[in-house]
C-alpha cells in the first residue's frame, strides 16, 4: 500500500493526473493492520481505468514479485473496445530491449500504437483498442527486429505506415530517435519487398505537415525525414 500511495498521497495524485482517474481505498481496509485485504477503487473511463490498473500491478510486482505473474497465461481479446493483453516475455534481454533507457522505448510504443504499453513483471500488457493492441504488438516485433539482422518490411494492406525514399542513404540512431520523439512514431531503415532500403515510419496517427505549426504525427516525421536527406544530399554534394 505504501509504494501505491506514496509520501503524502503523491504517487496516487500522479497516477490519476497521467490517467484522468480517481483512486482511493474502500474504507473497509483498516490500514493499520499489516494482513488485512486491501481494495482500491478506480473511478473514471474504461480505458484510464484499465490503464492505471495495469500500472498499479507494474508497482506492485516490482515489490513483490510473483503477485500478478505466479499464475498470469497469455490472453489476447478480439473486443473492439478497450481491453488488456497480456504477452509473457521469457528473454530477459528482450524485456531490457522493449523497455530501453528508463522505459523511453515503452513510452514510443505506446505514442506510436495509441495503446498503453507496460511491463508487470516479465508479462507485457498492452491496453487499449483492438486497433491499438494489435498495432502495439506488431511494433514491439519491430522494437525487437531493430536489434537483429537488417529486415525486410511488407506493408501491403496497412494504413499505419508512410515510407521514404532515402536513395542509399542512412539516419543515425539519434536522428531516428529525434523524429520518433517529436512525433510519436516508430521509425526504422528497411528493406521493402523489392529489396530497395527505405524509411518506415509507422504510428496510428496520419497527421498533418502544418508548416505553420510544425505538425504532428507520421506527416510531420516524413516532412523531418525528408530534410534530414535534403542536408545530407547538400553535404554530400
Amino acid at each position: 500500500v505504501a509504494y501505491i500511495l506514496g509520501k503524502g498521497r503523491e504517487t496516487m495524485n500522479v497516477l490519476e493526473d497521467a490517467f484522468g482517474v480517481i483512486m482511493m481505498f474502500q474504507p473497509e481496509c483498516d490500514l493499520d493492520v499489516p494482513s488485512a485485504p486491501r481494495r482500491l477503487a478506480i473511478f473514471g473511463s474504461l480505458r484510464g481505468r484499465k490503464c492505471a490498473e495495469v500500472e498499479i500491478m507494474s508497482s506492485v510486482e516490482n515489490n513483490d514479485p510473483g503477485t500478478f505473474t505466479k499464475e498470469s497465461s497469455p490472453a489476447v481479446s478480439r473486443l473492439n473496445d478497450i481491453a488488456t493483453d497480456r504477452v509473457p516475455v521469457k528473454d530477459r534481454r528482450d524485456v531490457g530491449l522493449i523497455i530501453g533507457k528508463d522505459g523511453k522505448n515503452l513510452t514510443r510504443l505506446s505514442r506510436a500504437s495509441g495503446a498503453f504499453v507496460q511491463f508487470v513483471g516479465h508479462v507485457l500488457h498492452i491496453t487499449g483498442s483492438l486497433q491499438e493492441r494489435t498495432l502495439a504488438r506488431d511494433y514491439v516485433d519491430f522494437q525487437r527486429e531493430r536489434h537483429g539482422p537488417s529486415s525486410m518490411r511488407r506493408i501491403s494492406g496497412r494504413n499505419d505506415v508512410t515510407v521514404v525514399q532515402t536513395r542509399d542513404l542512412y539516419f543515425t540512431g539519434s536522428e531516428v530517435w529525434k523524429i520518433e520523439n517529436e512525433t510519436g512514431t516508430l521509425c526504422m531503415q528497411a528493406r521493402d519487398e523489392n529489396g530497395i532500403s527505405r524509411f518506415f515510419i509507422f504510428g496510428i496517427e496520419e497527421g498533418d505537415h502544418d508548416t505553420a505549426g510544425g505538425g504532428c504525427g507520421r506527416a510531420k516525421a516524413e516532412k523531418m525525414a525528408k530534410h534530414l536527406l535534403r542536408d545530407k544530399r547538400q553535404t554530400n554534394g
